[in-house]
């Protein structure tokens, strides 16, 4: 007999602590290292999914398809797909059972797969597919759909009903019977699947039950009685960990516990940033978000469990509602955040140029703005009161053929523009690379790109501070070729993996050791860091995609990027592409600060409702406080200047706002006072209160009508201790939120 089943029979005769008690308290939030990678598999309706000893990845559905067996490549094994399951009947002869309708996989500590629906639990060969072992769930007399099993070491599955959850039955790996029934309670309503500790003493059901989203940690020390020990609620900043629903839970690599939440349930509103794993580490007792996709916009992307490579470094998620299974990989190096959102001083001031398309903008040394366009206008420049340089437009570029003589190279279809270390222009365009004289507009030096034989189109080219430039193709990236600023000849390719598979251009620190190129691949939205320590080799370190509080960064998609004033990094977000909807306020420069980990956007205006007002690079003045922006589909070049707005002053240049806006109070944390900015689409009565984390009312900050347009008003917390808080718009029959935090 065994040890738990020797307690068990000796009840409280004897009783043995196999394991720690497991606390849930005091929790630490982490960013987490998981970044999507693709689609693995596009399933009918995945409900289980499990990596087995060979490395392949079982996918059980709950629909109509049947059990698919399928190697890392996305080949099916041998056996795949397994339609039906032929078992023992308990009254004699056979009994099929349809291996569809999928209610969770496991797997057993002997490397085979426990297979759960309607009515039954199978035991599955590994090698073959066939069944080894069954069991009616509950019984044959009251069919019930199970759980996913949790499995401890020993074998034994711990499984309950779909609907109510407990009680849950305890299944011998020797008998297959049901060896026990373990009252939980309280006990979650509703859930898919549950996990258990090794040695059997720890119950880790999910929860569907709507809000407070917690869960509740049972442990016993008789293997009789499971009582709550703990739930998983709050961190330890008082923040809620879980914001929707959890439906089921799967042990991850080096102990972690990962919990499926998932919105799609429709109890926290349709909001793609609640679907996520949310991974627990109990050893050091810290926690993070490993946010879903959402390719298509249909905000039903919550996970349904977890599996993981032999290796630990990928994951396989199934998503049953968007019927695919995602495939996660690891990152490697050192973490980018917490990011902290803050506030800006930039504001939008005028059109500083009409350009036909412009895809390139640069100020050189003298403060003059060159304007690169993609159509048929030619490279302008212009002096900062709009007036045109003597040499201005440049509509060819003379140079030496390799072949011998010259070749004329039309100024237009740019690219991307540069600026060298010397502070003369790079301008690139189709099959072709050029230096330009910042005094004269004549070319200098030139390469055609990648090669003669085989012309692309260049990103827009990423200097380093001894002039090598980095390029990639527009389509595809990778290769980036380092172009060596004395000969002018490709020196290096450069392989990114993962890479982009489709951007405007990129940006490299000073010292050439970090690359940073745009990514235009739909969600979800995240930008990928690439560093080398031998000059050969940039493998993926980082990536920018959520903030410290699990706030997605980008909410579209990001097009090129450029250095801007105090070493900070602009990334052009562009929404006019579609993947994220017509939303202006999607159409921005996300600018970050890696000094202070401090990120904040600068929106776009769109002052004739085109919503194509996405931004394509941008440029500054040689003192940091004017930036000029260009906008290939509104056709122009906004300029915008650094400096505070008003109290009650319009978001966009006298444009009415175009929705009611909340946004994170700055500072952030603060001590004692910080500033609330929120907008109005029109005038209206307007409720601004701030309650602690009891829901008590600490203050009431507006309690009028206000005009439409941007306000400011300062909240004092002096006479408040320190801790979290939360401040609420209430407006038009919204009510909007945000947390802020003081610390004194």
């Amino acid at each position: 007999m065994t040890k738990r089943r020797t307690l068990l029979a000796l009840g409280m005769l004897a009783i043995f602590f196999l394991a720690l008690p497991v606390y849930a308290g005091d929790w630490k939030k982490i960013d987490m290292s998981w970044q999507y990678d693709a689609i693995f598999d596009s399933a009918a309706a995945p409900h289980g999914v499990v990596v087995d000893k060979y490395n392949r990845i079982w996918v059980g559905n709950y629909g109509t398809k049947f059990l698919v067996i399928k190697n890392p490549d996305g080949t099916e094994a041998p056996f795949s797909p397994i339609d039906s399951l032929t078992v023992p009947h308990p009254a004699g002869g056979d009994t099929t059972i349809p291996a569809r309708y999928c209610r969770g996989l496991a797997v057993a500590p002997d490397g085979n797969i426990i297979f759960s629906k309607y009515g039954a639990i199978v035991k599955i060969n590994v090698d073959t597919g066939e069944p080894m072992a069954w069991t009616p769930f509950p019984s044959l007399d009251s069919p019930s759909s199970p759980l996913k099993p949790a499995i401890d070491s020993e074998g034994y599955m711990y499984v309950g009903k779909v609907v109510g959850v407990s009680p849950v039955y305890v299944i011998d790996p020797n008998s297959w019977e049901v060896v026990q029934e373990i009252t939980l309670e309280p006990a979650p309503s509703y859930a898919r699947g549950m996990e258990v500790t090794a040695d059997g003493t720890t119950l880790f059901p999910g929860d569907l039950t709507p809000a407070p989203h917690a869960v509740y940690i049972y442990k016993t020390e008789d293997f009789v009685n499971y009582p709550v020990v703990d739930s998983i609620w709050t961190d330890a900043n008082g923040d809620t960990i879980f914001t929707t629903q959890t439906v089921t839970v799967d042990w991850g690599p080096d102990s972690t516990l990962w919990y499926s939440q998932d919105n799609s349930y429709g109890q926290g509103g349709p909001d793609q940033q609640d679907n996520a794993l949310v991974v627990f580490n109990f050893k050091t007792k810290e926690y993070g978000y490993v946010w879903m996709p959402d390719p298509d916009d249909s905000l039903y992307t919550g996970p349904r469990g977890v599996a993981f490579s032999v290796t630990g470094d990928t994951a396989y998620v199934a998503c049953w509602n968007g019927g695919v299974i995602w495939r996660y990989i690891k990152g490697q190096g050192v973490a980018a955040g917490p990011w902290q959102k803050v506030e800006n001083d930039w504001r939008y001031d005028a059109i500083f140029d009409s350009a036909a398309a412009p895809h390139g903008v640069v100020v050189d040394k003298y403060g003059r703005i060159w304007v690169g366009n993609y159509g048929t206008k030619f490279l302008v420049i212009k002096n900062p009161d709009g007036t045109e340089a003597p040499f201005s437009p440049i509509d060819s570029l003379t140079v030496p053929h390799p072949a011998g003589g010259d070749t004329t190279i039309p100024a237009r279809y740019c690219r991307g523009l540069a600026v060298a270390p010397d502070g003369n222009i790079i301008f690139s365009k189709y099959g072709a690379i050029v230096k330009i004289n910042v005094d004269t507009g004549e070319p200098m030096a030139w390469t055609p790109f990648p090669s003669l034989d085989s012309p692309s189109s260049p990103l827009k080219p990423a200097i380093d501070s001894e002039g090598y430039m980095y390029v990639g193709k527009v389509v595809g990236v990778s290769p980036v070729y380092v172009i060596d600023p004395n000969s002018w000849e490709v020196v290096q390719e450069i392989t990114l993996e993962p890479a982009p598979s489709y951007a405007r251009g990129m940006e490299v620190t000073a010292d050439g050791t970090t690359l940073f190129p745009g990514d235009l691949t739909p969600a979800p939205h995240a930008v990928y860091i690439y560093k080398t320590e031998d000059f050969v080799n940039y493998p993926v370190v980082d990536s920018i995609w959520t903030d410290a509080n699990g706030d997605t960064i980008f909410t579209t998609q990001t097009v090129t990027v450029d250095w801007g004033p105090d070493s900070t990094l602009w990334y052009s977000q562009d929404n006019s592409y579609g993947q994220g909807g017509p939303d202006q306020k999607d159409n921005a420069l996300v600018v970050f600060d890696f000094k202070k980990m401090q990120y904040t956007y600068v929106w776009m205006p769109d002052p004739d409702d085109s919503l194509y007002t996405g931004p394509r690079g941008v440029a500054f003045s040689p003192s940091g406080d004017t930036a000029y922006v260009a906008c290939w589909n509104g056709g122009v070049i906004w300029r915008y200047v650094r400096g505070t707005t008003g109290v009650e002053e319009n978001i966009v240049d006298g444009q009415i706002p175009k929705d009611y806006e909340l946004l994170q109070n700055y500072p952030n944390p603060f001590n004692p006072s910080t500033t609330i900015t929120f907008a109005l689409k029109k005038a209206t009565k307007v409720e601004l209160r701030v309650y602690d984390l009891m829901g008590r009312e600490v203050a009431t900050l507006v309690n009028q009508k206000l005009p439409a347009g941007k306000h400011s008003v300062t909240f004092d917390a002096s006479n408040l201790p320190s801790g979290t808080y939360f401040y609420r718009l209430k407006v038009d029959g919204r009510v909007l939120s945000r947390k802020m935090m003081l610390v004194k």
